[in-house]
C-alpha cells in the first residue's frame, strides 16, 4: 500500500541543533490496534518550538464494496444476531467478524463469512452463540479485497445481561465450576461464600478477603453431589447478601 506523505504542520524557523529526536514520539491506539498516535516537534515563528499531537490510520484503503448497514442485537442471553448489507461487491474477497469485550478494544476474529460478490444489495446474518450474558461486546467488520486490501466498519455495541449486586452462573452448573460476579462495591468487601446441601447442612465456607478486589470469583464444586444445593453470601457482620438454590449436573 502507498500512502501520500502529508504534512502536520511546517516548521518556518531554523534551528541550530540536532535536538528533534529527543521530543517526537509514535504509539499505537490500544482501544483500536490500527490508529497511530504521534508527536512532533516544529518551530513556529516567533519560536521557542512546540509540540503537536496527531492522529492517522493506514487501515481504511479506498475498496469499491459499499456498506449500506451493520448492526447487531442481542436475540437471548445466549445468542447474538448480527446483520449487515452491502453492494458493489464484486472485487470483495471476505468479510471477517471481529469481537471485543466492550472498551476493552482487543478485538479477535470469530469468524469469516465469503463475500457474495454482488453489484446490488447483498445481506449477510451471523449468530454468535459462544458469548458470556453477563458481558457487553464490541463487533466489527473487517472487509477483504481480492488484493489484500482492507478496511473496517462502524463498531456495534451490545450490551450484555443488567448486573446485580451478586450474578451467580451457570445454574445448572457445568464442569463442576461456579461463577460468581460481584458487584463494584462489593468486590472491596470481605464476604463468606457457604455452601450447603439442601437440608442446610454445611458443606464448606469460603472467605474472601476485602483486599481481593475481583470481581468474578471462581468455584471448583467438584466435592457436591450431584443435584440440589445452596449458595449462601455473607458480609463480614453476617449479613446475608444473597442465599441462591443451584443445581449440580
Amino acid at each position: 500500500m502507498t500512502e501520500t506523505e502529508t504534512n502536520i504542520i511546517a516548521g518556518v524557523t531554523n534551528h541550530t541543533n540536532n535536538r528533534w529526536g529527543d521530543y517526537n514520539d509514535m504509539q499505537i491506539d490500544p482501544s483500536n490496534d490500527f490508529t497511530f498516535w504521534t508527536t512532533g516537534m516544529y518551530m513556529p515563528n516567533p519560536a521557542p518550538w512546540s509540540t503537536r499531537v496527531a492522529a492517522f490510520n493506514i487501515l481504511y484503503a479506498p475498496l469499491p464494496v459499499t456498506l449500506v448497514s451493520f448492526d447487531g442485537r442481542k436475540m437471548n442471553e445466549a445468542e447474538v444476531q448480527l446483520n449487515w448489507e452491502a453492494t458493489n461487491e464484486e472485487n470483495l474477497a471476505t468479510y471477517e467478524l471481529e469481537r471485543s469485550i466492550l472498551h476493552m478494544g482487543n478485538f479477535e476474529k470469530i469468524s469469516a463469512v465469503d463475500a457474495k460478490q454482488q453489484q446490488s444489495s447483498a445481506n449477510y446474518l451471523f449468530v454468535d452463540n459462544k458469548i458470556n450474558i453477563l458481558e457487553s461486546y464490541s463487533y466489527r467488520l473487517k472487509m477483504i479485497d481480492r488484493d489484500g486490501k482492507f478496511r473496517y466498519s462502524n463498531v456495534v455495541n451490545v450490551a450484555g445481561k443488567s448486573t446485580e449486586a451478586i450474578e451467580i452462573y451457570p445454574n445448572p452448573t457445568e464442569n463442576n465450576t461456579l461463577y460468581v460476579r460481584l458487584s463494584d462495591e462489593l468486590a472491596k468487601k470481605e464476604i463468606r461464600f457457604t455452601f450447603m446441601d439442601y437440608t442446610g447442612k454445611k458443606i464448606k465456607t469460603i472467605r474472601k478477603n476485602k483486599m481481593d478486589h475481583t470481581l468474578v470469583q471462581i468455584f471448583d464444586i467438584n466435592e457436591l453431589s450431584t443435584g440440589l444445593f445452596i449458595l449462601l453470601c455473607a458480609d463480614n457482620e453476617g449479613n446475608t447478601i444473597l442465599s441462591k438454590v443451584i443445581e449440580k449436573k
